[in-house]
């Protein structure tokens, strides 16, 4: 299964940043041990929070770290539903 570039690269964001997992836990209103968890949210509106709480742009930590499994598009098994470009 693919992982959302947040979940890749939080955690070497916040050391990037120099923002303890404690700090971040308190600034997200969680506690700490929720730290890891927190990384592995699909959800982009918690995604958002974390991003201005850690100071960085939204876009640089969405997207897939590779490119998804067709199992992980709900509703698509064929993959007919996935537009490519053509170069």
């Amino acid at each position: 299964m693919a992982k959302l570039v947040f979940e890749e690269k939080g955690p070497a964001i916040l050391e990037q940043i120099g923002m303890s997992k404690a700090e971040f836990a308190r600034r997200m209103g969680i506690q700490r041990q929720n730290v890891n968890v927190l990384f592995t949210t699909k959800n982009f509106e918690t995604i958002f929070r974390a991003a201005q709480v850690m100071g960085v742009p939204f876009s640089m930590l969405v997207g897939y770290s590779e490119e998804p499994d067709r199992d992980d598009i709900p509703g698509d098994e064929s993959g007919a539903g996935i537009i490519k470009q053509e170069a």
